[in-house]
């Protein structure tokens, strides 16, 4: 995910922070030499659970990121967190987050206009969706979809969700 100047573009890297191989610790930005592709790294923002799929808002003000996760904030499901991005140095600043209303959230959107956040919610197949404020923050969620129904091969997939996340 890349945004700011076209004369050093700041690249956002989302990682998943939370399982036993991995050693990530955040959200890592670099910046990008256009010229030659080298990348550098600028900063790690730290303490963001699973922020594994980013987006930015069509504005390239904020950043969007789902946290992966079964429980967020001691609550069923996971969360999505919004962030400020700084038009000169690129650092990204949270702003808030909220519960994504389903398990494992791994993939947002922010529709065209920059209004409304959709979020996948992987495990329990459903989708959130999310009013956008005017200052970037994420207002509580507006609408839950819960997907039904099975694959076509039943008995590796009864539910809209992964098989090896089934309960």
């Amino acid at each position: 995910m890349s945004a700011i100047s076209k004369e050093a573009p700041v690249v956002f890297v989302g990682t998943y922070t939370e399982s036993e191989e991995s050693q990530s610790e955040g959200i890592y930005v670099y910046r990008i030499d256009p010229t030659s592709g080298e990348l550098t790294f600028e900063t790690v923002v730290q303490g963001i659970l699973n922020p594994s799929y980013l987006t930015i808002h069509p504005q390239q003000s904020f950043l969007y990121a789902v946290n992966e996760v079964q429980r967020f904030g001691g609550q069923p499901g996971g969360g999505v967190s919004a962030f400020s991005i700084d038009s000169v140095s690129g650092e990204l600043n949270l702003l808030n987050e909220q519960p994504s209303h389903g398990e494992d959230p791994c993939y947002i959107s922010i529709e065209q206009t920059g209004r409304f956040a959709l979020v996948a919610n992987y495990t329990s197949g459903s989708i959130s969706m999310f009013l956008i404020q005017k200052d970037g923050r994420l207002g509580p969620v507006s609408e839950v979809i819960q997907h039904s129904g099975s694959s076509v091969h039943a008995e590796r997939q009864s539910a809209p969700t992964c098989p090896l996340h089934s309960a």
